[in-house]
């Protein structure tokens, strides 16, 4: 079964193009609202609804698309077979770094942040990125993934990666 994603996204295309690095571009698909299209690739598969929040309508528009994809089904909550993935055994976390408001004058390179115990890869948002309140949950100078075989490894990993992040600002 190859792979096939429906993202609902509401223009943050962050989530697009961290996603299509796993799964090829073709195979996923993106409903969202037309005021967003701009924001993403000219090749991105795009599907509209009027409103992002009307469940109803985001729906409809899943089931056009797909309704037998697993991923489609399990948001649509209907029953279905879906074989795990053995690609990265284990846990995968995704481990966003902290953030505060000012222009990201300087900040850990990956090469830094590799040495973590079960690093996969990391995004960073690039020195001369602005941030700017307000802050919120979805708010991060980038993200760290790493692969544990058990969650207990975790506090061990945080402890390394708090000694080898770093990031300044300016105001």
């Amino acid at each position: 079964m190859s792979e096939h994603v429906i993202l609902l996204n509401s223009g943050k295309t962050d989530a697009y193009c961290h996603l299509v690095k796993f799964v090829s571009g073709d195979r996923v698909d993106v409903i969202t609202e037309r005021k967003y299209t701009p924001l993403y690739p000219h090749d991105a598969n795009l599907h509209y609804v009027h409103d992002i929040a009307d469940v109803t309508e985001v729906l409809d528009v899943a089931r056009k698309l797909d309704s037998s994809s697993p991923i489609t089904a399990a948001s649509l909550n209907r029953e279905y077979d879906c074989e795990a993935s053995e690609s990265i055994p284990g846990i995968v976390a995704n481990i966003d770094l902290p953030v505060q408001t000012g222009r990201l004058v300087d900040i850990s390179t990956i090469d830094e942040l590799s040495s973590v115990d079960g690093f996969i890869s990391a995004d960073l948002a690039p020195v001369g990125t602005c941030f700017s309140e307000p802050l919120n949950s979805s708010s991060a100078t980038g993200v760290v993934y790493i692969q544990l075989y058990h969650d207990t490894e975790l506090a061990e990993v945080l402890r390394q990666l708090k000694s080898r992040y770093h990031a300044a600002y300016e105001s």
